[in-house]
């Protein structure tokens, strides 16, 4: 019998009384085709889901994410939390007689009961039992990344006494712009189990794209710069359950490579596209910016991948565009027809003349001062994140 010792630091009971609550909640409180294994001496076998979810609803911290394992000889698969910081928290490992290896493990999510829009009851009088309030998980915080996404806002702002421009606010968005666009190429995917991302320290797509692995039950594993403080980007992607791996000399070529041996080792695990330029992600950006314009004058990025300036492109043909380079130099293909100019701050440095509104200090922040003294009366401005 396996026992994960460690689990227990990170829960308020014993082991003990986690078996006097399962023996009193017995066999009916597991899916019939499972019942008949589940025994008083063997009083956690089959309950790795109701336990799981309690775990999640009443005791998990914020970021915490559900994995599930292929047992073999076992019908169902089995179930367990990881930790922010990816400590393996499984209370019913001790159920088997074989030695569980997590490394094969895939993420998997539980969805609000019917009615509660929480746990399920299940779980509810496992809380009972266990001497936890059972609506103390109504008080527990909204996880950041679970605002649902809105169509695009659009305000006015005044640049100066003759000019206004538009601003589209995906400040408002959780993960961003990016929030919007990866989930279609995720699906189109199905294949794919674990997505791999070497990033920049200040890339904000590990924040989008954390957020649509947990939307859509796969795993992301982030390949960053190692730092003696992990950065708030990537504090936030570790929130929404991605895994975080340091890379001394982190270089974004160095990253990279330290993926790309990952996806060798990992058959079912495929490269994140560099800004997120992918065919599907293009087709989504152009779908969702004719649904809020018809044929802007001139329109605004923060341009580095070039993704969301290309998608644009492709959506009003006729516009002009223009792009502010934050980092490296945008090549012919990533800029597409967009105009460059280069932002004054290093990419390390946050904007020194930052817009009104909520935006990414390292990225589209830089273009506000640019088009400042260069943007047209009704231009518009594509605001990724905050």
């Amino acid at each position: 019998m396996q026992v994960n010792e460690r689990s227990w630091k990170f829960v308020p009971f014993t082991l003990r009384e986690l078996n006097l609550a399962l023996r009193t909640m017995g066999r009916e409180h597991i899916m019939k085709h499972l019942q008949e294994d589940w025994s008083f001496k063997n009083p956690t076998r089959n309950y790795c889901w109701v336990v799981s979810e309690f775990l999640y609803w009443y005791i998990a911290p914020k970021g915490s994410s559900a994995l599930k394992l292929e047992i073999p000889g076992d019908t169902a698969p089995h179930i367990f939390m990881r930790w922010p910081g990816g400590d393996i928290v499984d209370l019913t490992v001790q159920q088997f007689d074989c030695i569980v290896d997590y490394n094969e493990a895939t993420r998997t999510s539980f969805r609000p009961a019917p009615g509660s829009g929480g746990p399920s009851k299940r779980s509810m009088l496992l809380a009972e039992l266990l001497g936890i309030d059972v609506d103390s998980w109504k008080g527990r915080k909204k996880h950041w990344w679970s605002t649902p996404v809105q169509p695009p806002v659009v305000d006015e702002v005044q640049l100066d006494k003759k000019r206004t421009i538009y601003v589209v606010r995906d400040d408002l968005v959780p993960g961003g712009t990016k929030q919007r666009f990866l989930g279609p190429m995720v699906r189109a995917n199905r294949n794919i189990d674990t997505w791999v991302m070497p990033t920049s320290t200040y890339g904000y797509a590990q924040v989008a794209m954390s957020v649509v692995c947990k939307e859509e039950n796969r795993e992301l594993v982030i390949f960053y710069p190692k730092r003696k403080q992990i950065f708030e980007y990537t504090r936030k992607a570790a929130e929404a359950g991605a895994v975080i791996i340091p890379v001394n000399m982190g270089m974004l070529t160095v990253c990279t490579a330290r993926a790309k041996e990952y996806i060798e080792e990992h058959p079912k695990s495929m490269m994140f596209p560099f800004g997120g330029n992918h065919p599907i992600v293009l087709e989504h950006i152009k779908r969702i910016a004719q649904g809020i314009a018809s044929n802007p004058s001139e329109v605004w990025t923060a341009l580095s991948s070039g993704t969301l300036s290309r998608g644009l492109q492709l959506a009003w043909p006729n516009t002009e565009f223009y792009g502010v380079s934050v980092g490296h130099e945008p090549t012919e293909e990533q800029r597409g027809r967009a105009t460059m100019f280069k932002a004054s701050e290093k990419f390390d440095q946050k904007a020194k003349d930052p817009p009104p509104f909520p935006s990414c200090a390292f990225y589209d922040a830089k273009v506000w001062a640019i088009m400042k003294e260069h943007a047209s009366d009704g231009a518009l401005f594509w605001n990724v994140a905050a």
